[in-house]
């Protein structure tokens, strides 16, 4: 089972914007990119797996 790498890079990349958005503090939106744009990117990865 081959993991799509582009699908988690993107959702990243989309939350770590959405934090640095939201948040004053960089550290606090770099967590927040990182955490959950890795459980979003994780489960939209799953979800497009199944589909197929």
């Amino acid at each position: 089972m081959k993991p799509d790498w582009y699908t988690y890079a993107i959702t990243i990349a989309t939350m770590t914007f959405v934090g640095f958005t939201s948040f004053n503090n960089t550290a606090a939106a770099l967590i927040f990119g990182i955490g959950s744009g890795s459980i979003f990117g994780w489960v939209i990865a799953s979800i497009l797996k199944i589909k197929q």
